[in-house]
């Protein structure tokens, strides 16, 4: 219970302006959530982004769902390419973030370097899950690595751990199955005006 307090404490003090505090120079703070859901498999929750001015992003999330869906243990987490969470499956969200004239959003041959790529979700026996992570890689505010691109961004929960590694498969050279497997829930990022 003191680590879920913990954490909506953390989120709370970033969401809220602090009465009589004023920086010497205005930073821009931007925020984000997402609705994440897994359709009919019944899994829930949000995730919230704050950027603060300085190409930090913390990225929070909370999830729940039953354990035998939502394995006790370490998800994979990852903000994929396309603002679109179309069950089953939730393909339609595309590959990992990774803009750029260098980027390449196929799970299996850029992984573990694409910009999306986040901290395990850790998830205990009741089937609540918690990540809070900070990133400079991807920015909410207009530029090159903005999740709110043409055709928006999502994030996405996976079955598995993500190995944060390539391990190549020996025939085929490609990072095969260290990036989280399947795709339980989605949601889709959207900008909190």
């Amino acid at each position: 219970m003191k680590k879920w307090s913990t954490l909506f404490l953390t989120l709370l003090l970033l969401l809220t302006p602090v009465a009589g505090m004023t920086p010497s120079v205005a930073l821009p703070i931007v925020r984000a959530t997402a609705d994440i859901s897994g359709g009919a498999n019944g899994i829930t929750g949000q995730a919230f982004f704050v950027e603060d001015g300085k190409g930090d992003v913390l990225v929070t999330v909370v999830v729940k769902g039953d354990p035998a869906v939502l394995t006790p243990g370490r998800h994979g987490v990852h903000i994929h390419e396309v603002g679109t969470c179309d069950p089953p499956g939730f393909t339609t969200a595309g590959g990992h973030f990774d803009p750029g004239p260098s980027g390449n959003s196929n799970t299996v041959t850029n992984h573990p370097f694409h910009m999306g790529d986040l901290e395990n979700l850790e998830v205990n026996a009741a089937g609540e899950g918690h990540l809070i992570d900070v990133t400079t890689r991807v920015s909410l505010s207009p530029s090159d690595t903005s999740v709110f691109d043409a055709n928006g961004s999502a994030i996405i929960i996976h079955a598995l751990e993500d190995q944060h590694s390539c391990q190549p498969n020996p025939t085929t050279g490609l990072c095969t199955g260290v990036s989280g497997g399947t795709r339980p829930a989605c949601g889709v990022i959207r900008q909190i005006q």
